[in-house]
This record gives C-alpha cells, sequence and structure tokens, in this order.
C-alpha cells in the first residue's frame, strides 16, 4: 500500500514538476513578447533627443545638445556650450603659456543650430543623414602684466578667439534596439571664420611686456566627430 502510494505520490509530484516547468516557460516567453511590444513602442515614439560631445571635450568646449523631429525626414539641432581651456591651444594655432600663474582662462560660450535631413523616412531619429550646420564659439584669457620686481598686478589684457563655422555634414545615428541611448557619428566639410585677439609677449627691458595682435582669416576645415545621448 505504501509502495503505491509513492509511486502515486511520485508521479504526481513529476507530473507537477513538468506543469511548473511548463507555466514558467509561458510565462518567460509572454514577458519577453510584452518587453519587445514595449521596447519597440518606445523606439516609435523617439522623436527628441539630448546629445553631448565627448571628443569636443580636448578643443575646450562642453556643449548639449537637443534635436528635435519635424517630419519623417526633417529635424533640427540646436546646442549652447561653454568653453574652457583649449588643450590643443598652441598645437593648431599661436598660443602663449596658458598655464602660468599671471592667465586666467575665462568660461565662454559657444552655440550651434542645424537643419538635418535624413536620407530615409521614418519616425524615429534613426538613420544617414546629411545637416547643414552653423556653429560660434569663443575662447577667453586674461593676461595680468609684471611690474619691475616680476609681481603680478592687477592690470591686465584679454585674449579673446571667436570661430565661425558653415558646415555640410554627413553621419549616421544609430538607435540602439533594446535602449533607448545611441551613437552620431559624423564627418564633414566647411568654411571656418577666425577672428582672433591674441596676446604676445615681448621680452624687451626688465618688464616683459603683452600687446594685442588683431588676426582675421578663413579657411577650409575638415570634421570628424562622435555625438552620445538619449532618445525620448
Amino acid at each position: 500500500m505504501n509502495k503505491i502510494f509513492r509511486e502515486l505520490t511520485g508521479h504526481n509530484h513529476l507530473k507537477l514538476n513538468k506543469l511548473l516547468i511548463i507555466g514558467l516557460l509561458a510565462l518567460s516567453f509572454l514577458s519577453l513578447k510584452l518587453s519587445a511590444n514595449m521596447m519597440s513602442d518606445t523606439l516609435l515614439r523617439v522623436s527628441t533627443a539630448v546629445k553631448i560631445n565627448p571628443p569636443l571635450f580636448f578643443r575646450g568646449e562642453l556643449p548639449i545638445y537637443l534635436e528635435q523631429k519635424l517630419t519623417g525626414n526633417l529635424s533640427i539641432e540646436a546646442a549652447y556650450a561653454m568653453t574652457i581651456r583649449d588643450l590643443f591651444s598652441g598645437t593648431f594655432d599661436h598660443d602663449l603659456d596658458d598655464l602660468s600663474r599671471q592667465v586666467e582662462v575665462r568660461s565662454g560660450k559657444g552655440y550651434k543650430f542645424a537643419l538635418r535631413y535624413y536620407l530615409k523616412s521614418s519616425e524615429e531619429l534613426h538613420g544617414y543623414y546629411v545637416s547643414a550646420e552653423y556653429a560660434r564659439k569663443d575662447h577667453k584669457k586674461l593676461f595680468y602684466q609684471e611690474d619691475t620686481l616680476g609681481l603680478i598686478t592687477s592690470e591686465q589684457i584679454l585674449d579673446m578667439r571667436e570661430i565661425t563655422d558653415y558646415k555640410l555634414i554627413f553621419g549616421l545615428q544609430n538607435l540602439s534596439y533594446y535602449s533607448n541611448f545611441f551613437f552620431d557619428l559624423y564627418a564633414g566639410v566647411g568654411l571656418r571664420q577666425k577672428d582672433f585677439q591674441e596676446v604676445h609677449r615681448e621680452d624687451v627691458g626688465i618688464v616683459p611686456s603683452h600687446y594685442l595682435v588683431d588676426t582675421k582669416s578663413e579657411n577650409i576645415n575638415f570634421y570628424l566627430g562622435l555625438k552620445i545621448g538619449l532618445g525620448f
């Protein structure tokens, strides 16, 4: 009798385990299906994006971008930036030692506006695109003069550099399938205008003096970069 009972309960236990496994598999499949639908719905609603541009940090620029979809192919993008020390300053243009004790780097500002055309119409901010962009920024530094004893005085002179870009950009903005995180890889060409009031140093006599040199120039410039961000 006990043997029969054990066989029956063992059989029922095995059957119950099978039912539990089947139920768990069904729930797992259902949850995956619902998650996929939710992710798909979320991605389809991505019409706004917030981005940053990490490589520009090394050129002393910290922009925050906002892109808004207008139609299936068109979007607009705007950015506001704070400018700080240009880590490559002096490598690509004239510059004094901006790490000296008599130099104070001031934060400047920048802004960008772009009209973007996606080559393939989509309900989301995704795919290859062509963009026309206008960008402007300035970098500022204060140079304090020295007296005959080599001490820093309150007399100062401002180094001001303004850069304006007119760009034609080709890029790829790729949304992640599993989240609203994306990257925006781009390259382009454009016209760069420089309006510099550069501080130069002259070592004449006991006390070195600083003076301003106005420089204006235009040149063809090439652009390559990577933005990252989130869409919603």
